[in-house]
């Protein structure tokens, strides 16, 4: 993996010191952080309903920046580290309702690295990504955080962790090729 050296911007970003485990979750905020986290999005795209499509790394980056790096109180972007590697990822949007004002934050894309995801550090680090999300919304002012899983595999695991970390079942995923 590359080396990821944190510069001084990223640093002061940093939501939490590492902590016992030595998990470290971070909010993106360079270009340096979307370079590091281009092999965490090919492993989540491989893994995905759409690794048929072609995963375009120009255009991801100019996204990202775009989105996540320059409009920061409606996006984010959360890097999870485990002994100084990057190993999975949370990002997410916040948005008003259209019947009201309140708003809801829903989680754009949520990975951990499969190496990483069977392990005791892979339930933390999905923890931690977890937390700093649901802090990152209700900083926001949202009254609800809500995770689409639209991958299909895993269904009995997932629901078990989620539910597990007081999500409750509210729908499903539906999709139509056109």
């Amino acid at each position: 993996m590359q080396e990821n050296k944190l510069s001084a911007k990223n640093q002061a970003a940093t939501l939490k010191k590492e902590t016992k485990g030595g998990v470290l979750v971070r909010l993106m905020k360079t270009d340096d952080d979307i370079e590091v986290t281009w092999p965490l999005y090919q492993a989540f795209h491989q893994e995905s309903r759409y690794q048929n499509l072609p995963a375009d790394k120009a255009l991801r980056i100019k996204n990202i920046r775009e989105n996540f790096i320059k409009k920061p109180k409606r996006y984010g972007f959360f890097i999870a580290e485990l002994k100084g590697e990057p190993v999975g990822f949370l990002s997410c949007t916040i948005t008003r309702l259209l019947y009201t004002e309140y708003r809801s934050a829903s989680a754009l894309g949520f990975y951990v690295l499969p190496s990483c995801r069977k392990t005791l550090a892979g339930g933390r680090v999905a923890m931690k990504l977890l937390n700093h999300y649901r802090a990152w919304a209700k900083r926001r002012r949202a009254v609800e955080i809500q995770i689409h899983v639209t991958h299909g595999f895993d269904l009995e695991q997932v629901n078990k962790f989620f539910t597990k970390t007081g999500f409750r079942l509210c729908g499903g995923n539906y999709s139509l090729e056109i």
